[in-house]
């Protein structure tokens, strides 16, 4: 098995499906893993890292986030920290800043550098690429459920129709019938959103702070059409999300073996003999 934040690293290279070169050297050997992580090859890179990133560092980046909130507007409250002096009726007021600007580099910062250290099974790190063993590893994907804690499912669309992740789904509910078992499914959609929305409601909540509120009125207009403009893709991402929720909804209904896809298959088992004969694994 390996830390999750191993998985992340180098822009989340282990998760690209076209990147070169071994990361078995990142795992180690275990009798017990903490979460096993089921993916499909053919989701989108990018989305799988936001939402691993989202899922792991999201927590301890809102704790944080709000704690630097908390500090810094105390500090301002005893005089430490300068305010932007703004009318309030007959009187001239301080007004701070710090807090949401502080919160937001904060919560930013913790999301991008936190090194979360859950073990997880990832088969691109746990699995070796170039030893002798990889058919065996193959083989005993289901014995490696039996001993995961919790199933992460990154679903997209995909995800459902490849064999690898069917039979990852079936192996953990059979395995774990007589335990407790922990199924968590996250669609690889919901780390744009939560990082779109973060950013979209810190610039709307910027102009407030920044801007004196009779000034507001004379720059409603101007800021009106670019609101509209960037609440577009935020709208869109949104629908995107809810559309791919319900494809899942359809999709986990109505899961067959019979209807599966393998890329194997795909490739007329042309490369069976190279790629399928070599590997160790390690979790």
């Amino acid at each position: 098995m390996t830390p999750a934040f191993q998985a992340f690293q180098q822009f989340g290279a282990a998760l690209r499906p076209r990147q070169r070169g071994s990361f078995y050297h990142k795992s180690r050997e275990s009798h017990k893993i903490s979460t096993f992580w089921s993916h499909s090859w053919r989701g989108g890179h990018w989305r799988k890292l936001l939402t691993l990133v989202i899922f792991y560092n999201g927590t301890a980046a809102v704790s944080l986030g709000f704690l630097a909130s908390l500090l810094v507007m105390l500090l301002f409250l005893f005089g430490l920290l300068p305010g932007l002096e703004r009318p309030f009726g007959n009187l001239q007021v301080k007004w701070s800043c710090w807090s949401l600007c502080s919160g937001c580099i904060v919560t930013s910062l913790v999301t991008i550098f936190w090194r979360p250290q859950t073990e997880v099974f990832l088969d691109r790190i746990c699995i070796s690429q170039v030893g002798n063993l990889k058919g065996q590893a193959i083989f005993s994907l289901a014995g490696m459920l039996q001993k995961s804690d919790k199933l992460l499912i990154l679903w997209d669309p995909t995800w459902t129709e490849r064999l690898w992740c069917r039979f990852e789904l079936a192996a953990f509910l059979q395995s774990k019938k007589a335990q407790n078992k922990t199924l968590i499914i996250r669609p690889i959609f919901l780390g744009p959103v939560s990082m779109v929305l973060f950013l979209a409601m810190f610039v709307a909540m910027l102009p407030g702070i920044l801007v004196s509120h009779q000034s507001l009125g004379a720059i409603a207009i101007p800021i009106a059409p670019i609101s509209l403009a960037g609440s577009y893709p935020c709208v869109s991402t949104l629908r995107k999300y809810f559309r791919d929720l319900d494809t899942m909804r359809q999709q986990l209904l109505s899961i067959s073996f019979s209807t599966a896809h393998c890329s194997c298959c795909a490739l007329g088992h042309v490369d069976l003999g190279v790629r399928r004969r070599h590997a160790t694994a390690r979790f």
